[in-house]
């Protein structure tokens, strides 16, 4: 999985950001977003 492709897919726009903020943006993201996706499937 691409998370920058992804991304990018999503409406993000992550070329004019160095990649060592982009390593942190996306770590802060996942840090949210990956609880609440396995708490959304793992509670059906």
């Amino acid at each position: 999985m691409n998370l920058r492709r992804m991304l990018h897919d999503s409406g993000w726009d992550l070329k004019g950001i160095p990649d060592i903020v982009n390593t942190e943006l996306i770590s802060a993201l996942m840090a949210i977003y990956l609880p609440l996706w396995q708490q959304s499937h793992s509670s059906t």
